[in-house]
């Protein structure tokens, strides 16, 4: 079964699924497709290759404007367990687990002071990775701003796109990478690592 994300509206109803689907001795595939992004395979190969050093931060954004329409053609988006959090946020989620790891800690402020609808517009979370890593998020629908996937990746040409904008900055102990313009920026050799030193940037990674 190929199924839709999120799997569920809640933890409790998820497990159930994934329960009957074990029971059942079925295959599922939930549709998180940047996991074909070339995209993300290219980040995945530079943090691996050790390029950036230990990773110690990423800081990333999903911030973008819906317009009223969106809503208006389907009421139910603007009720609880249907917002933001669970369309936008949860490619996002995969993505900052394919870059750095599982997700082991999480804390957020979510806000509808915007659009008032009883679902969250903007979320601002913070984000602790297995391996130490600390995260921020933006996430917003209500925000006219660019910083988004469908926005900066231009894979899918339905959304204007802006391909100097980025949408992750990930950085280690030797260097950052932003992604999707892949602008790499290193250290060769651990003595020069200094704010009062300049990167070296590859012009492509």
């Amino acid at each position: 079964m190929l199924l839709e994300k999120p799997i569920a509206p809640t933890v409790a109803e998820a497990q159930a699924l994934v329960d009957e689907v074990e029971h059942a001795g079925a295959k599922m595939l939930i549709g998180h497709h940047r996991e074909h992004s070339p995209i993300m395979v290219r980040v995945k190969q530079v943090i691996d290759e050790g390029r950036l050093g230990k990773l110690v931060v990423v800081m990333g954004s999903a911030v973008f404007f819906k317009p009223d329409q969106y809503y208006a053609d389907a009421p139910w988006r603007r009720e609880v367990g249907v917002g933001p959090i669970l369309l936008n946020m949860i490619h996002e989620v995969h993505n900052l687990r394919m870059m750095c790891g599982d997700i082991v800690a999480v804390q957020a402020f979510a806000s509808h002071a915007t659009r008032g609808f009883p679902v969250e517009d903007t979320v601002a979370i913070n984000l602790r990775f297995a391996s130490g890593a600390l995260g921020t998020f933006m996430l917003s629908d209500t925000a006219a701003c660019p910083c988004s996937w469908e926005q900066t990746s231009q894979e899918n040409k339905a959304y204007s796109t802006y391909p100097d904008e980025d949408c992750y900055v990930i950085a280690g102990t030797f260097g950052s990478l932003s992604v999707p313009t892949m602008r790499l920026k290193t250290y060769a050799k651990a003595e020069d690592r200094s704010w009062w030193k300049p990167s070296k940037k590859a012009s492509s990674p």
